[in-house]
Formats: structure tokens, C-alpha cells, sequence
């Protein structure tokens, strides 16, 4: 009985906490949404995070980035 008083509000808190993470957003938003771009790939790259948004922070950020990158002409 003791184990149930200790379980049954740990997994609700755990069923609580898993419902509130933070829905990731696309590489298409992220280059639509540079401001927001700055902020995450900053946090990112400063706490090496590699979530979901984090990847298309990134990817968006070197898409970007190579948008007008010369190409290298190789004769």
C-alpha cells in the first residue's frame, strides 16, 4: 500500500510532464521566422541540445547560409 501512495503521484507527474513537451517546428518555419531562428540556434549551438528543433534550427541556418554560397567551378 505504501508503494501506491509513493507511485501513483509520480507517474501521474510524469504523465503531466511528458504532455507539455514543445511541439517541434519545421526548417521551412524556421527560415520564415529568422528572429526566432537567432534565438534557437543560439541556445542550441551554446548547449549542444540536439532535439528536433534544434536539428531544424540548424538546418535551417545552413540553408540559409549557402543560399548564395559561390559554387566552386572545378575545369
Amino acid at each position: 500500500m505504501h508503494f501506491m501512495k509513493i507511485a501513483l503521484p509520480v507517474l501521474a507527474l510524469s504523465a503531466l510532464l511528458a504532455g507539455c513537451k514543445e511541439e517541434a517546428k519545421s526548417v521551412d518555419w524556421y527560415k520564415e521566422n529568422r528572429s526566432e531562428l537567432a534565438k534557437v540556434y543560439q541556445k542550441c549551438v551554446a548547449s549542444g541540445d540536439d532535439s528536433d528543433n534544434c536539428k531544424n534550427a540548424k538546418q535551417a541556418h545552413y540553408d540559409i547560409q549557402q543560399k548564395d554560397a559561390p559554387v566552386t567551378q572545378f575545369h
